[in-house]
């Protein structure tokens, strides 16, 4: 009961722009449970539908080789996106920075996750969203993927604008940007090759060019690693220079935007020593 007082008098204490950060911080967190939660409604309606396509015989061959509807790991799908990591990471980077606005550490995880929710903007608005044009766009899916891929985002940039002027980085802090990115594109890549035989295993018999997909080897299309960018994989000098090109692109990226966010909102970044 005493760390509860003691806690509302924290809360009570913080400024205008802590208050706000703090606030706003727990509505992008309300958005994402949202999001969270609609997903898990449309992946058990489609789980549901997959399962009423099949015949009472065809179901009980397929139980019976082992193969159930595994409702966990399913629901929890999403959260291999860097979409649900990077707004997950700027939610708890801006509710810790308002109620510790002078720890540095925190100054600079609330930049740099900011600089990774505008990496999920960029990617899904230029990459994602029109390819997702190909299939049916499910309206329940669309609303969650607005909650955490435009509102969410621009939330967490307004927030890096409004206590600009508490953020102090390092020169580290901006170099060193890459790194989330490339451990993401190395855990993706690991996954990846696997996993690739499962996946060839169900090409055997489903030729189309979604399978990599439909088995979930890829975590985002374009990241498809023998298909590239949307591409059939069957030119091997560009699958190479493309692959090239997004490990290029994935350093960079971060690196760019940093410096971005940096120069419009005029951040200081401190001397080793300070």
């Amino acid at each position: 009961m005493e760390q509860i007082l003691k806690f509302k008098q924290k809360i009570k204490n913080l400024n205008w722009k802590q208050k706000t950060t703090f606030s706003l911080s727990i509505v992008m967190g309300l958005f994402f449970l949202s999001a969270i939660i609609i997903s898990w409604i449309v992946t058990r309606n489609l789980m549901l539908k997959n399962l009423n396509k099949l015949t009472l015989e065809e179901k009980t061959l397929i139980f019976q080789a082992g193969y159930y509807p595994r409702i966990i790991p399913e629901f929890w799908d999403i959260t291999s996106y860097f979409t649900y990591i990077s707004n997950f990471l700027l939610i708890v980077a801006f509710f810790l920075f308002a109620l510790f606005t002078n720890k540095k550490s925190l100054q600079r995880f609330a930049f740099l996750t900011t600089v990774y929710i505008t990496i999920t903007f960029s990617v899904f608005w230029t990459l994602i969203f029109p390819e997702s044009f190909n299939g049916k766009l499910n309206p329940w899916s669309f609303f969650a993927s607005l909650l955490v891929h435009l509102i969410n985002p621009t939330i967490g940039i307004i927030l890096l604008g409004i206590n600009r002027k508490e953020i102090n980085l390092s020169k580290w802090t901006i170099n060193l940007a890459p790194l989330t990115l490339l451990g993401y594109y190395l855990i993706a890549l690991v996954i990846y090759f696997i996993g690739l035989p499962v996946t060839r295993a169900v090409e055997e018999i489903n030729v189309s060019a979604k399978v990599f997909n439909d088995t979930r080897l890829v975590i985002y299309p374009f990241l498809n690693f023998l298909k590239p960018l949307f591409t059939n994989g069957q030119n091997l000098t560009l699958t190479i220079f493309l692959n090239i090109l997004i490990v290029a692109m994935g350093l960079t990226i971060p690196y760019a935007f940093a410096w971005m966010w940096k120069g419009i909102y005029k951040i200081k970044i401190l001397k080793i020593n300070q």
